[in-house]
């Protein structure tokens, strides 16, 4: 669990910066995780930030994930504010597991397409198609506006998104 003196330790450092911040933390592949990283994150975005909510929606998906279908391993995530806006990034410190899934990320831009057109929605399948297990990865792709890249590697597997919507700069208080 991640203790409050530690969040408050990240907050201090964080809000006495000026301009472009990062922060990096560790944590066990356990179900606690989710609520572990979800705390921290939440803790070093202002709640003033317009994409903190899809930040956290996709980094507990995302992380809820590894829990269930990765392996053992360790996780570190990184959160900044940069020019690019919100940047996040999941390393999952073990081998990838054999199947892993695709993130729809191509439908992300049909998605916002179907969202402009408010109640005249054509019928073309598009989200009745998606299997039970296949609707958080389908979240991912639509919060993340398709800027999820993916790298898998023999020991780790790294996932990198950016919330581009994001130019306050604003640090939890």
């Amino acid at each position: 669990m991640v203790s409050q003196r530690l969040i408050a330790i990240v907050r201090a450092v964080i809000r006495d910066r000026e301009g472009p911040w990062m922060a990096e933390q560790d944590f066990a592949a356990i179900p606690e995780a989710v609520t572990d990283i979800r705390s921290w994150a939440s803790a070093l975005v202002a709640e003033g930030c317009i994409p903190r909510d899809d930040l956290l929606i996709v980094v507990s998906e995302l992380v809820g994930n590894i829990v269930e279908h990765g392996n053992e391993g360790g996780i570190t995530f990184t959160l900044s504010h940069s020019g690019e806006g919100l940047v996040a990034s999941i390393v999952h410190h073990a081998p990838p597991p054999e199947d892993v899934p695709d993130i729809p990320l191509g439908i992300a831009a049909e998605i916002g397409g179907l969202f402009a057109l408010g109640d005249e929605r054509p019928d073309d399948g598009l989200i009745a198609g998606l299997s039970e297990n296949g609707r958080g990865l389908f979240t991912v792709a639509v919060l993340t506006g398709g800027s999820m890249k993916i790298s898998h590697d023999p020991d780790r597997t790294v996932l990198r998104w950016v919330h581009g919507d994001c130019r306050c700069k604003v640090r939890a208080q």
